[in-house]
């Protein structure tokens, strides 16, 4: 059986083409790293809503636009080996790119360009 073909493909930024997660940047440049893990473990446990989370985190850290420009860095810095290479190829193959994420939009766009 062969697969059917496909043109678009989706990558997760976090964690899949950088090796970091904006939301861990951002706790640790206000110094909420323990208050967004105990917010992390409480949605992956079940006790409070995944929707919810991301919210919750952000209104604990309250990011500067400084903090938040210091998570497109830190993607750039932590980039997955061969991940352009792989991009690159994907392209050649005539494939649509996209890459997504559940945190915050702008560095997650400023890290694709």
């Amino acid at each position: 059986m062969r697969w059917p073909p496909y043109q678009h493909v989706f990558f997760d930024c976090d964690s899949t083409l950088s090796r970091i997660e904006g939301i861990d940047v951002l706790a640790q440049s206000a110094g909420k790293q323990w208050r967004i893990e105990v917010l992390t473990n409480a949605a992956m446990d079940g006790d409070l809503e995944l929707e919810a989370v991301y919210g919750k985190r952000l209104q604990a850290i309250r990011p500067t636009r400084a903090q938040v420009q210091l998570i497109h860095q830190a993607y750039k810095n932590a980039i997955v080996e061969d991940a352009r290479a792989v991009l690159d190829a994907l392209r050649a193959l005539g494939h649509e790119i996209y890459i997504i994420s559940g945190g915050l939009a702008q560095p997650v766009v400023e890290f694709g360009r």
